[in-house]
């Protein structure tokens, strides 16, 4: 949204909503349900909490530091920054999906399936 607001070329405002949606889909489909997964019953309200805190945090913290980034040399610079995090965003969870994959015939949320 930032970078959308900050130029007039229509190329650029494509990618940065292709670029955001990637990361909020591979977050929100792939990463989020397997915490979720490993939170004990019990703390599962504190869990999602704490979740939606830690997604707005970042942006917060993070939306002005793109915004002199983009006012000071120009807004490919944060795209390319953005696009390189995402990257390495999406490495990490394909690593972390595989090694919490079930084994043949198991059930990833044994919490879960014991609850019904």
């Amino acid at each position: 949204v930032l970078l959308l607001s900050v130029t007039d070329g229509l190329v650029v405002g494509v990618v940065a909503l292709v670029v955001v949606g990637a990361g909020t889909s591979l977050t929100t489909a792939r990463v989020i349900p397997r915490f979720l997964d490993a939170t004990p019953e019990p703390m599962l309200a504190r869990f999602s909490s704490l979740l939606h805190l830690a997604q707005v945090a970042p942006v917060l913290a993070v939306t002005p530091v793109l915004g002199v980034a983009a006012h000071g040399w120009g807004v490919r610079a944060p795209m390319v920054a953005l696009s390189v995090t995402l990257l390495a965003t999406a490495a990490a969870v394909r690593r972390a999906d595989a090694a919490l994959s079930p084994a043949p015939g198991g059930s990833r949320s044994p919490v879960r399936a014991a609850s019904g």
